[in-house]
C-alpha cells in the first residue's frame, strides 16, 4: 500500500467521523396557543421604536452596537413596529437594551479542532448565557415595562447530539421566533395589546 493511498484511506475514515459530530443548544419554550395568537395579531397603532443600549463594563459583555443589531434583527420579524431606527424625539417607544453577556467563541470546545475530532465519540458540554434583558418605555405616557429572556443553557457537542435535538426545547440551530415571541409577550401589556 502506498503512503498516498494510506493517507487517503485515513482521511476517508476520519473526516466523516468528524463531520458526524453534532451540536445541541437550548431553546426557549413555546408560548401557549392563546398567548401566541394574541401576539401574532397586528397592533392597532404600530410603534416607532428607538433602540438604545447600556453597558455595565462586565467582562465578556457584548458591545452595544452588536447588541442593538441583534435585537433589531429580532424585532424586524414583527409587524408591531413601523421603524426600529426612530430618533429619540420621534419614537413612540424607547427600548433600552442592557448589553448581554456572551461566552467568547475561543473559550468553547467547538472552537478547538481536537475537540471536534473527538466529539463523535466523546461528549463535550458547556454552559453559556442566552437571551436579552431590556426595558421599554412609552414616550407619551412614560409607562414602562421590563423584558427579560435571559437564561443559562447547556450546549452539547457530541456525535449523538441529534438525539437531544428531538426534544422540542433543543435544536441544532437557534429559533429567533421563540425569542421574539417571549419579548412580544412581555411587551404586550405596555403597548395595550392587539386591537
Amino acid at each position: 500500500m502506498t503512503i498516498r493511498r494510506m493517507v487517503t484511506l485515513r482521511c476517508a475514515l476520519v473526516l466523516p467521523l468528524a463531520a458526524s459530530a453534532c451540536f445541541s443548544g437550548p431553546l426557549l419554550p413555546r408560548l401557549p396557543a392563546k398567548e401566541l395568537a394574541s401576539i401574532e395579531r397586528p397592533l392597532g397603532s404600530p410603534q416607532a421604536v428607538h433602540l438604545q443600549c447600556v453597558q455595565s463594563g462586565t467582562e465578556f459583555e457584548l458591545r452595544c452596537q452588536q447588541a442593538v443589531a441583534e435585537v433589531a434583527k429580532l424585532l424586524a420579524l414583527s409587524s408591531w413596529f413601523t421603524t426600529l431606527e426612530a430618533s429619540p424625539e420621534d419614537a413612540s417607544l424607547v427600548i433600552t437594551i442592557y448589553a448581554p453577556l456572551r461566552r467568547p467563541y475561543w473559550s468553547k470546545p467547538a472552537h478547538n479542532p481536537g475537540f471536534l475530532l473527538l466529539s463523535p465519540v466523546v461528549t463535550f458540554w458547556w454552559s453559556e448565557p442566552f437571551g436579552y434583558r431590556m426595558s421599554a418605555r412609552l414616550t407619551a405616557s412614560g409607562a414602562a415595562v421590563d423584558i427579560n429572556t435571559t437564561r443559562e443553557g447547556t450546549s452539547v457537542m457530541w456525535g449523538g447530539a441529534f438525539l437531544l435535538n428531538l426534544s422540542p426545547n433543543r435544536s441544532f440551530l437557534p429559533h429567533p421566533e421563540r425569542e421574539l415571541h417571549q419579548i412580544l409577550a412581555q411587551l404586550l401589556p405596555l403597548v395595550g395589546g392587539p386591537r
